[in-house]
């Protein structure tokens, strides 16, 4: 009986770059929103969906002591509207963080804001 030759398929995630519109001066008298996008980046990008999955955003305040803020929402065709609620005046930083799915690698970006 000739021996069986395997054939072995090697699969990768896509990367993926963040992107987001949060404006870098929030009103301190009302909630906000913004948006955050999800994109694979290099060939044939443009031929595979959109990222989806979980992502989370976490809000500092400027002294770093703990997480003033966290949401969890679900990338739908890679974007998602995130609504914040009234922030005091201050200074923060916006970490978020997409986990990644089935086709992707996860990513993370950080961004720091003052509300006046």
């Amino acid at each position: 009986m000739p021996a069986q030759v395997g054939v072995v398929v090697t699969v990768s995630k896509g990367r993926v770059t963040l992107g987001n519109s949060l404006a870098t001066t929030p009103s301190s008298t009302r909630g906000s929103s913004f948006l955050v996008g999800a994109s694979f980046v290099g060939d044939g990008a443009g031929q595979v969906a959109r990222p989806a999955g979980p992502m989370v955003v976490r809000l500092y305040s400027s002294s770093g002591r703990g997480v003033w803020w966290s949401g969890a929402q679900r990338l739908s065709n890679g974007t998602v509207r995130v609504n914040l609620p009234a922030l005091p005046r201050g200074s923060y930083r916006a970490d978020i963080a997409y986990g990644g799915d089935a086709l992707s690698l996860g990513a993370s970006q950080s961004r720091t804001f003052t509300v006046r």
